[in-house]
């Protein structure tokens, strides 16, 4: 059992080299790639264009994490492209457990 649970928390376990079956919907990771293009855009219009000295902290704030979070989609996405290893599928369980 303690194998087990050391198997399913190992940092090997999560991130393959080998996207599987998913690896050959190169249309999923180019629509991916335009979603996180999209929210890098919005975040950099709220921080840097016309206003941005009007925007409210809370807003500046949550465009600051949402362009974080949309560069680091980015270069998974590029990633996958490039054949780096990248995160598996067994990451989304952790996920949902974890904000649950």
């Amino acid at each position: 059992m303690i194998e087990t649970l050391k198997r399913l928390l190992s940092p090997e376990y999560l991130v393959v080299a080998d996207p599987g079956s998913m690896g050959g919907l190169w249309v999923l990771y180019v629509a991916l790639g335009l979603l996180f293009a999209g929210g890098l855009a919005g975040a950099l219009w709220v921080l840097a264009g016309r206003g941005r000295r009007d925007q409210p902290a809370a807003r500046r704030a949550l465009a600051w994490f949402e362009l974080w979070i949309c560069l680091a989609g980015l270069g998974t996405v590029a990633g996958r492209f490039l054949g780096w290893p990248g995160w598996s599928a067994r990451i989304w369980p952790y996920t949902l457990a974890a904000l649950a």
